[in-house]
């Protein structure tokens, strides 16, 4: 019996540096990646920025979810609407997948663990 669940990490706060939340739901999933959660790791709303090609105002962040794929996260989502090609607003050292509504609402019912931060 496997000890294993299914967490959906949703990053949607202000990425601001001073947003310390947005920090520790990114520890959370690595930490719960790292120690063999399946975990789904979504950024939407202001949290979207945090996936930009250059790490702005937060190159700690930047590097910490670049990290995601040495943490068993192998790709991030992005609960985002946009008709522009993901590679043209979105960082290039990591798998960045578009989640769509329906994809939302199947990881929602799939998911044992969902946390918003």
């Amino acid at each position: 019996m496997s000890n294993s669940k299914n967490w959906l990490v949703l990053i949607s706060g202000d990425a601001d540096a001073k947003n310390s939340a947005v920090k520790a739901g990114i520890d959370l999933a690595l930490a719960a990646g790292a120690f063999g959660q399946n975990v789904k790791l979504v950024f939407a709303g202001k949290g979207i920025k945090l996936l930009g090609p250059e790490p702005g105002e937060n190159p700690d962040l930047h590097k910490l979810i670049g990290a995601a794929p040495f943490y068993d996260i192998k790709e991030v989502h992005v609960f985002a609407t946009t008709s522009v090609p993901l590679e043209e607003i979105y960082r290039k050292d990591l798998p960045i997948t578009p989640l769509s509504q329906s994809d939302w609402h199947i990881a929602n019912a799939e998911a044992d663990v969902v946390i918003n931060y």
